[in-house]
């Protein structure tokens, strides 16, 4: 990725008052301002739009109670990811920016194409809001807009968000992938009397790979945490919507059309939070190869000096505490095994609502 594609995307990001800017990340008064602003219309938004449906009333305790959480971390998160910038994280945003231009430099690609991937996936995200909204604007009319009226747009920021997300990681990945076919290469061919010189530029790049990390974890640990359970919830409420719609007798067209909008917002948002999750996943892997790699090193290196024998040693234990690793809030650490986590949640809450709702039948 080139330093121009990030700071388009980041400048994207800054006008949705979800990153600070690319090439300025202080934050001004003006800018402290807006992100007010917009936190004030979602909130106001929110408390209109729970008082338009009545507080939830004509559902089951157990939807009540899941909507209700629904509705909440949506807005926690909103208000969170854009305060953060400005307010509680805006020293560690600095930090971070400063350390993914020196991983855009170390990369060095002149490669356009995610800028034009992260704007693709914006164009899918609009188009199956829009659907979704048009469905119901056609099952509902006018009085959808009364109930959801800032839910739409609090939906997209969400999932921008998330593309963010996947966007830095994908950088992380791309590092270590650099870093461990540049380690492969001095293990094959050997580099003489440059070995200790190039074990150090690897060591370098590892290290502060692992720092940008921290301050990953630092920022994004509480919203990643928000939209994997902004995600479980919302797949768990939707299949039960849906077992609830086809459990009564009506028309099959108005059926199809809602089941459809709910598969196409289960998508997308589980695909989402599926992706973010699989490159975390791809991170830790690349990153134990390198560990791996690194002891293939220490045992390849029989004719070296005690000296260079040594350097390989604090080598291979530097690459051991290095090791990156993913949280959710410190609540779990993130990797492949969460999305089971998750699938594994939403099926035994799913079968205990419908228990539920059953024995009131």
């Amino acid at each position: 990725m080139s330093a121009e594609s990030l700071q388009r995307i980041f400048k994207f990001g800054n006008i949705l008052a979800l990153t600070p800017s690319y090439s300025t990340p202080k934050e001004t008064l003006r800018r402290k301002f807006y992100a007010l602003v917009i936190v004030t219309s979602i909130a106001v938004g929110v408390v209109i739009s729970v008082n338009n449906r009545n507080f939830y009333k004509g559902y089951i305790y157990m939807k009540i109670f899941v909507n209700i959480l629904l509705d909440l971390n949506l807005l926690i998160f909103n208000c969170y990811t854009t305060l953060e910038v400005v307010f509680f994280k805006k020293h560690q945003w600095q930090k971070l920016m400063k350390n993914l231009k020196i991983v855009v430099a170390r990369i060095n690609s002149s490669d356009d194409s995610t800028a034009t991937v992260f704007f693709m996936t914006q164009v899918v995200g609009v188009m199956v809001i829009i659907a979704y909204l048009y469905i119901w604007l056609e099952l509902r009319g006018m009085n959808h807009l009364q109930l959801y009226n800032v839910q739409y747009f609090q939906i997209y920021l969400l999932y921008t968000y998330t593309v963010l997300l996947c966007l830095i990681v994908n950088l992380f990945l791309s590092s270590y992938r650099r870093l461990n076919y540049f380690l492969e290469q001095i293990i094959e061919r050997g580099l003489g009397k440059n070995l200790l010189l190039m074990l150090k530029k690897v060591e370098i790049s590892v290290c502060h790979l692992r720092d940008s990390i921290d301050i990953f974890n630092e920022i994004f640990s509480w919203p990643i945490a928000l939209i994997i359970s902004y995600t479980t919830l919302y797949i768990l409420n939707d299949s039960y919507s849906i077992f609830l719609r086809s459990s009564y007798a009506e028309d099959h067209k108005n059926l199809v059309m809602k089941v459809t909008s709910s598969i196409l917002f289960v998508l997308l948002s589980f695909l989402g939070t599926t992706s973010l999750i699989i490159m975390c996943d791809s991170v830790l892997e690349e990153a134990g190869k390198i560990r791996s790699n690194s002891h293939r090193l220490r045992r390849s290196c029989s004719n070296v000096t005690p000296r260079e024998r040594e350097e390989i040693r604090e080598f291979c234990v530097t690459i051991k505490e290095s090791f990156p690793r993913f949280s959710a809030a410190r609540f779990f650490t993130i990797k492949r095994s969460t999305i089971l986590n998750i699938l594994g949640t939403i099926t035994s809450f799913l079968i205990i609502m419908i228990q539920f709702y059953i024995s009131l039948e």
